[in-house]
């Protein structure tokens, strides 16, 4: 059996007034404000996000350096160091893959794993808007991992692909799927034909339909791919610099694994909705929306055999839940606040082999600046509501040419600013995370980050109620307002805290909409979202990470309630360039912006790990990564049971 079945959340009010409790609930479209309170709700829908720390266990920190080798595949040069994380250039790096060994073991044993995430799945590519979730869990496998080398280093590990050539004009590569990768349940081995196929239907230029979570990356990047042959993908590049191997097509941010077309051609879309098909070391059993995963281990399979027969993931939001399963044995792994982390280490508890930093921020969605398409130069329709006092409209006053100096753009700036302003990001950090995270100040950006370090007094914010209530009042709100924030399913606790500075501070009343992902994601897709909410994403700032605020994903593919110019303008050097100081101009211009325009402030930053049971199981290897799924749980086949 492999059945992906869909289930529906209950409902919950829940209305909080405490200035600094710490909080927890799920909501769709409908809204329910009480005066002088923070109010959330849950409605029935069908049915996403870093470094491990010494003090209270242990810390990596990396520096990112680039050199060019002779050879054609790239790394990531990270370098172990006690205090900071370097992330200024890349490292292009050519490893061979060795010999494969053969694995003898007969996998034994369930694993089960405890996550407050839970996701929404489909075996059909273009509907999956979950779909990097299987490649984390090792049901699918994307054209290229993500592995440690020798020094500590990240290394561009072949999977699907087993060679490559890149055009001298860098128009196009050509890949060759590796020999001898079969799909699940006798769909045959894995070819040209499958990539092709599987990444034209996701890529919103191909596919104008595609609603999958990855497939808007690849706007500005991929124009389409093409058989040459039955091994050999022809990528057709837009644009194609150092990191879009890397970035792109690895594992390391989210992953885009191989579907099957045979499975497609012979069982047809409705089939393969239920019923998700893959080559990793697992197949998927069954998928239970909200309530479990299970997957059993590919024994011989082509890249890692497990050592576990059976993975089973449970979805349990509540933190004292997940907790207490992981100090009776009832599950060996999971997420768990980071404030419950040194008692668990006190009990003997570690963290998975990699972590990273998870940073809270607010995109101030609703902001279409664009005007035309960062592609077509078409015009754009964009309907920016101006009654939602934190979004502005350059075009107010007609015509095509942005005006920062609208009466809209002015006062949502105040507004903005304001709320940026009344975020105590000390008592946050002290008081829910136990003093183990760091003020954060500025979306996209990690703490460690050179260029973050270089400009931080500039772009650094700070705990001014009172000035904030002035801005307020100069905007034409000295009453305050409400406003709605898009938080999801999971953990939520320093959102509440940062409403109940508002509230008290500002008279700013917050709605917190609950609602599933999977039925709040076509908002963001369509640009019409124009609620707050966590937006996207960070890592080296030489990457483009511009392209989740511009029109390069548009349609199809997913953004943060945000289409800015000066994204557009870093986005086309960085997606582009090779030379490390026009990415930095770029990177810092772009974050100039966003602080200039108060429009993605940051609250904390955190190290972010799946904590498991040393007494139960053995977890010595896990794939790097960057952002978060399933609490930081990854790279099952390496799990051994006690």
């Amino acid at each position: 059996m492999n059945k992906i079945r869909h289930a529906s959340t209950g409902v919950l009010l829940l209305a909080i007034a405490t200035v600094m409790a710490i909080f927890i609930a799920c909501g769709e479209t409908v809204r329910e404000v009480e005066v002088v309170k923070v109010v959330e709700k849950e409605v029935p829908v069908e049915v996403i996000k870093e470094v491990a720390v010494e003090k209270i266990v242990k810390e990596v920190v990396t520096e990112f350096v680039t050199e060019t080798v002779v050879e054609e595949v790239e790394v990531i040069k990270e370098v172990p160091k006690p205090v900071e994380v370097k992330i200024d250039k890349l490292v292009i790096v050519t490893p061979t893959p060795g010999p494969k060994v053969e694995e003898t073991w007969v996998p034994t044993g369930t694993f089960v794993g405890v996550s407050n995430e839970t996701y929404t799945m489909s075996g059909y590519a273009p509907d999956c808007v979950y779909c990097a979730t299987m490649v984390h869990l090792g049901v699918q496998e994307s054209l290229f991992g993500t592995k440690r080398g020798d020094a500590g280093e990240l290394v561009l590990d072949p999977w699907a692909v087993s060679s490559w050539e890149t055009a001298s004009d860098f128009s196009y590569t050509d890949f060759k799927a590796r020999e001898n990768v079969p799909f699940h349940r006798g769909f045959g081995d894995m070819d040209a034909n499958d990539i092709v196929w599987y990444f034209n239907s996701i890529n919103p230029l191909t596919n104008p339909d595609s609603r999958n979570d990855t497939g808007g990356q690849m706007g500005g990047t991929l124009l389409e791919t093409s058989v040459v042959d039955d091994s050999t993908a022809r990528f057709h590049w837009d644009a194609f610099a150092g990191h879009t191997l890397f970035k792109t097509f690895t594992d390391l941010e989210e992953g885009m694994g191989i579907f099957s077309k045979k499975a497609y051609d012979e069982r047809g879309e409705d089939w393969i909705k239920d019923n998700m098909i893959g080559t990793g070391p697992f197949q998927l059993v069954e998928w239970i929306e909200a309530e479990r995963v299970e997957m059993d281990a590919v024994t011989n399979h082509w890249r890692k055999t497990p050592y576990v027969n059976r993975v089973e993931i449970l979805f349990v939001p509540e933190n004292a839940t997940r907790r207490a399963m992981l100090e009776t044995t009832q599950a060996y792994a999971g997420n768990l606040p980071i404030k419950d982390w040194q008692s668990m280490f006190d009990m003997g508890f570690g963290l998975a082999p990699e972590s990273i930093y998870t940073v809270t921020q607010i995109a101030m969605s609703g902001n279409y600046w664009e005007h035309s398409h960062i592609k077509t130069g078409e015009t754009l329709e964009r309907v920016r509501d101006i009654s939602k006092p934190h979004v502005g409209d350059p075009y107010e006053g007609g015509g095509t040419t942005f005006d920062g100096n609208t009466p809209s753009m002015q006062k949502s700036l105040k507004v903005r600013q304001a709320l940026s302003r009344t975020i105590d990001r000390e008592t946050i950090n002290d008081v829910i995370l136990g003093g183990l995270g760091e003020e954060h100040h500025l979306g996209y950006v990690w703490n460690n980050d050179p260029i973050w370090q270089e400009n931080a007094d500039a772009w650094s914010l700070p705990y001014d109620p009172d000035g904030a209530k002035a801005l307020l009042t100069e905007a034409g709100y000295p009453d305050g307002f409400d406003i709605e924030w898009y938080v999801g399913t999971g953990d939520y606790e320093t959102q509440q805290a940062v409403a109940a500075d508002w509230l008290s501070k500002l008279n700013v009343n917050v709605t917190f909409d609950r609602q599933d992902y999977s039925s709040w994601r076509p908002t963001i897709v369509a640009r019409t979202n124009s609620d707050i909410f966590g937006g996207c994403c960070w890592g080296p700032l030489l990457w483009p990470f511009e392209w989740t605020s511009n029109t390069s994903s548009f349609p199809g593919g997913y953004g943060i309630g945000m289409e800015l110019p000066q994204s557009k303008a870093s986005f086309n050097i960085k997606n582009a360039s090779q030379d490390p100081a026009e990415l930095k101009i770029a990177a810092v211009d772009m974050l100039q912006y966003l602080s200039d325009w108060a429009l993605f402030p940051g609250v904390v930053q955190q190290p972010n790990a799946a904590m498991y049971n040393p007494d139960v199981i053995s977890w010595q290897e896990m794939r790097p990564y960057l952002w978060m799924r399933l609490g930081g749980m990854r790279s099952f086949e390496y799990i051994q049971l006690k």
